[in-house]
């Protein structure tokens, strides 16, 4: 449970920043620059999670308020349930919002499968089914936005500056962080 509400707060902040940024590019058309911005704070979520997982770590390693173990289950949880919202979220704002009931399913489905079909540990059937949900989600945007680029003929070369994304998303980033806190 620890680890998915660090997921979630940890992910809250680039979940509202997507969703304002995408759907800018969006409903402009520019469907390349879609695709970057979507894969730009996919990535840097995931740099930003990383980070804060490998700072509470050592300071836990001074401090020592929880196990090794406990600490590496939970950031394991809280990175694959930030990745899945990261991953989920741009479909919710390119009107894709089925992709996210397929995703989840075959995810859940696999999960289950596994726990009943096999004696593998818990964890490990919980964290393939997160991954499963993500691949799909990851596959479906990459294809949705090769097709897309391919037939709009009017494509941007542009790159997003961070500079400028940062100003702008910047109160949608606090909004997001602060409603998981």
């Amino acid at each position: 449970v620890l680890g998915v509400i660090l997921g979630l707060v940890a992910s809250g902040g680039f979940v509202q920043a997507t969703g304002k940024q995408v759907s800018f590019y969006w409903y402009n058309q520019d469907y390349r620059m879609t695709y970057r911005v979507i894969r730009q704070l996919f990535l840097l979520g995931l740099k930003a999670m990383s980070l804060l997982f490998l700072v509470v770590t050592i300071v836990n390693s001074f401090v020592r308020l929880y196990p090794f173990t406990f600490v590496a289950i939970t950031f394991a949880y809280a990175l694959l349930i930030g990745s899945l919202l990261l991953a989920l979220a741009p479909l919710y704002t390119i009107k894709k919002r089925w992709m996210i009931s397929i995703a989840v399913l075959v995810g859940t489905a696999v999960t289950l499968c596994l726990h009943w079909f096999t004696s593998i540990s818990t964890y490990l059937v919980h964290w393939s089914g997160i991954l499963v949900s993500i691949l799909i989600s990851g596959i479906y945007i990459y294809w949705f936005f090769k097709i897309k680029i391919r037939e709009n003929k009017d494509v941007s070369e542009q790159v997003p500056r961070t500079a400028l994304a940062i100003y702008r998303n910047i109160n949608y980033f606090v909004y997001g962080t602060l409603i998981y806190v």
